[in-house]
């Protein structure tokens, strides 16, 4: 019993450790590419190669706002900016996991309308200046096309990052 409540708080203190190492500076910057498949959930919109840049400034406090730009590929056209707000959840080392949230245009072969962007997603630094993204988001679009498309996209990203 002794042994296991040891092995726990060293752990913890470990991983204390580690992440009190990772956390970004308020004032730095990221600009990624991102690209991934973006899966239509409702059968009101298509499957499509998604292909865009993703801006993201760090606020401190596990904060930051980022302005998310996505074009998606397929017999459909479809374009999206949407301005972000991201919580850091969780950090393990140098790594975070983050939660995003973000309201914004969308353009749908012709037709404005306002999407809405949730979803999940971690970045790992690759030393000082590069970092990787993965993120789970669900666009849905309330208003402006006939329907509601809702999508599940997943973008995978390689990013510089400033200080």
């Amino acid at each position: 019993m002794r042994y296991t409540k040891l092995v726990v708080f060293s752990l913890i203190g470990f991983i204390g450790l580690l992440s009190a190492q990772s956390y970004a500076g308020p004032g730095d910057y990221s600009l990624r590419v991102k690209a991934g498949p973006s899966f239509s959930l409702n059968n009101s919109w298509s499957d499509q190669l998604r292909i865009g840049a993703d801006f993201d400034y760090d606020l401190g406090y596990s904060m930051g706002v980022g302005f998310l730009t996505v074009f998606g590929f397929s017999d459909d056209f479809r374009f999206q900016m949407i301005p972000t707000f991201r919580y850091d959840v969780l950090y393990i080392g140098p790594g975070s996991f983050h939660a995003l949230a973000g309201v914004g245009y969308g353009r749908f072969n012709g037709a404005n309308a306002m999407d809405v962007r949730t979803g999940l997603g971690l970045t790992l630094p690759l030393g000082d200046n590069y970092e990787v993204n993965s993120d789970v988001n669900l666009f849905f679009t309330p208003a402006g096309t006939s329907g509601t498309p809702v999508t599940l996209d997943w973008l995978i990203a390689f990013g510089f990052k400033f200080h």
